[in-house]
């Protein structure tokens, strides 16, 4: 099928990017649900994720929770888990 790439479609998710840092839902589980509510207004039911650090392991989150959705995965400098003091940098 055609390839979509996920920056030309603006996602910028909250507190990363441009975004601001807001009272949003920081987790993994809101992240990606913010992933799968644009693939699925965009009518977009598989598709590629490649993601560096932070995308990364939202990236390999997706694809362990919803490996239906998700067809490729590419990590670059991507941690298998988040760092002990991660909620102290936020």
């Amino acid at each position: 099928g055609d390839r979509v790439p996920l920056a030309d479609r603006g996602l910028d998710l909250p507190g990363r990017g441009d975004s601001a840092k807001t009272r949003a839902d920081y987790s993994l589980e809101g992240q990606s649900a913010i992933v799968l509510r644009l693939m699925d207004h965009l009518g977009i039911p598989t598709f590629s994720v490649a993601g560096h650090s932070f995308g990364g392991f939202l990236g390999m989150y997706l694809a362990a929770h919803f490996p239906e959705r998700v067809d490729r995965l590419v990590l670059i400098d991507s941690a298998p888990m988040l760092n002990p003091f991660t909620p102290l940098m936020v």
